[in-house]
C-alpha cells in the first residue's frame, strides 16, 4: 500500500500543478495582453492642438466600449497610447451637436476624423503618426519608431524636400537626397550639446538655412523631418524622452468594455456611507 501511495502521489500533484499553471497563465494573458501597436501622434501642420478619442480595442462603435482621451499637438509627440484591436486604428472627435462626455453613461456621438491602416501581424509595432489636414480631407502617415531602427542616443533625418540637403552634426557631415533618410549616433564622447547645421546649395555656394543644438544623451532619441518651404526648408524636430514602460502609456490594462458597478456594489457603497 505504501508503494502505491508513493507512486500515485506525484502524478496527482503534477496534474494539479499543471492545471494551476494553465489557469494562472490564462489570467495573465487576459489581464495584461500584449498590444498590437504603440502609437504616438503629432499634427503635421503648425500651431494646432486638439482632443481626440479612441477605443484601445478598436470597438468604438459598440454601445459600451471603453473610450479614452488623447491630447495631440503640433509641437511635440503625444503621450504613448496602446492599441489592442485589429487594423485600422480609428481616431474620433466628439460631435459638435452632442453635449455628452466620456464619463456619463450615455454614449457620446463620435465623428470619425482619422483612419490608419497598419500591419497588425508579426509582432508589436511602434510608430509615430502624422495627422494631416488638407482642405476637407484628413489622412495619416506613419513612421516606424522602434528601438531597433531608432535606438536611444540615435537621431534620424528624413527628407521631404526636392533637393539635396547638406547636414553637419558636431564632427559628422553628410548629404541627404530627396526622400532619403539617415541615422546618426551621438556617442558619449560628443560634446553635451552638438551643433546641428543644415545647408542648401544656392548660386554654387552652401547657404545655411537651419541651426540648433542637439543634446547628446543616451536616453534621448528623435527624428528630424526636413520639409520644403518656399526657397528654403523647414525642420520638424521630434524628440522622444518618454518612459518605455507600457504601464505609463494610455490604454494600459484597459478592458474592451468598462466594468460597470453592479447594483449590489452600489448598495454596499451606500451602506458604508
Amino acid at each position: 500500500m505504501g508503494m502505491i501511495i508513493k507512486r500515485g502521489l506525484p502524478k496527482i500533484l503534477t496534474c494539479l500543478i499543471f492545471c494551476f499553471n494553465l489557469e494562472v497563465q490564462g489570467q495573465v494573458s487576459v489581464e495584461n495582453p500584449s498590444p498590437k501597436a504603440i502609437f504616438q501622434a503629432v499634427f503635421w501642420e503648425q500651431d494646432i492642438s486638439g482632443r481626440l478619442i479612441y477605443a484601445p480595442w478598436g470597438n468604438a462603435l459598440d454601445q459600451n466600449a471603453t473610450l479614452l482621451d488623447l491630447a495631440v499637438y503640433s509641437s511635440r509627440l503625444s503621450q504613448k497610447f496602446l492599441y489592442y484591436g485589429s487594423s485600422p486604428l480609428t481616431l474620433y472627435e466628439l460631435d459638435e451637436t452632442d453635449n455628452g462626455d466620456l464619463i456619463s453613461e450615455k454614449k457620446p456621438k463620435l465623428k470619425l476624423v482619422y483612419e490608419y491602416e497598419f500591419n497588425d501581424q508579426g509582432g508589436m509595432k511602434e510608430e509615430i503618426l502624422f495627422l494631416m489636414n488638407s482642405g476637407h480631407q484628413s489622412r495619416v502617415k506613419g513612421f516606424s519608431f522602434t528601438a531597433s531602427d531608432t535606438g536611444n542616443g540615435t537621431y534620424r533625418f528624413v527628407s521631404f524636400t526636392k533637393e539635396n540637403s547638406y547636414i553637419a552634426v558636431g564632427e559628422q557631415k553628410f548629404s541627404l537626397p530627396p526622400g532619403g533618410s539617415k541615422n546618426i549616433n551621438l556617442s558619449a564622447d560628443e560634446s553635451q550639446n552638438a551643433r546641428m547645421i543644415i545647408y542648401l546649395r544656392r548660386n554654387d555656394q552652401y547657404k545655411q538655412v537651419y541651426s540648433r543644438k542637439v543634446m547628446s544623451h543616451k536616453k534621448k532619441r528623435g527624428i528630424f523631418f526636413l520639409r520644403a518651404q518656399g526657397d528654403s526648408i523647414k525642420v520638424m524636430p521630434i524628440i522622444d524622452n518618454q518612459s518605455s514602460a507600457l504601464a505609463d502609456s494610455i490604454g494600459y490594462g484597459e478592458p474592451p468594455y468598462p466594468k460597470r458597478e453592479s447594483t449590489a456594489d452600489k448598495n454596499d457603497t451606500k451602506e458604508l456611507k
